[in-house]
């Protein structure tokens, strides 16, 4: 387990899938920007396992510096996953999706829907169907939806796809945002330079840099 003192946001401690990953050891501070470089199948089961979806064969996840393995319900209330294909928000405007995105409890206040609008971009479509977005905006309303829920982390499976027109908007987000840390998984180790602090290479499920 992690020493009393460790301030780490994120500690994987020998996480294993049999047949897929291997002893995966990895510390997140706070507010840090990580990236893993990774086949889409291992980065996917990765956070996956980090938001508590699937469970590990062996090793733990710690959170916040709570054991948190796959204890979705607690982790939710910590971390955001944004899937590579987000599914779009029931609601009738982008406005409405963020205004109802933490649910009759945690619902954001007017303004702070104002600001996710204003951060993203998306004010442009606030009274617009989600539906009729242009594909490439479909993951930055991903990510506004996340930031209402003030996570102290946010997953971002395969974070430079499906964002035709909207790459670059989408990655200056990723690496500005305050106070949120910040774990993607990519293809290439250039993508992983250009969207974060330091690097983690996974080849066939082990760590090898």
């Amino acid at each position: 387990m992690p020493a009393v003192n460790d301030t780490a946001l994120l500690y994987l401690a020998g996480v294993s899938v049999a047949g897929h990953l291997d002893d995966i050891t990895l510390k997140l501070q706070h507010g840090a920007r990580h990236a893993v470089v990774a086949s889409p199948e291992s980065g996917t089961l990765l956070l996956r396992l980090i938001y508590g979806i699937t469970y590990p064969t062996h090793g733990d996840i710690w959170i916040d510096g709570r054991r948190l393995t796959g204890r979705w319900t607690a982790i939710r209330r910590i971390v955001q996953y944004l899937p590579s294909t987000p599914s779009l928000p029931a609601a009738r405007t982008v406005r409405g999706a963020l205004a109802s995105a933490g649910g009759w409890r945690r619902r954001p206040r007017p303004e702070r829907v104002a600001d996710l609008l204003d951060l993203t971009g998306l004010a442009w479509y606030a009274d617009d169907d989600p539906r009729g977005l242009p594909p490439g905006a479909w993951r930055l309303l991903d990510l506004a939806v996340a930031l209402t829920r003030q996570p102290k982390l946010i997953l971002v499976d395969r974070a430079t796809n499906g964002l035709a027109g909207y790459l670059d908007q989408f990655h200056t987000l990723l690496t500005q945002m305050p106070d949120v840390a910040v774990l993607s998984t990519v293809a290439t180790t250039h993508d992983a330079h250009q969207l974060a602090d330091s690097v983690t290479v996974i080849d066939r499920g082990q760590i090898i840099d």
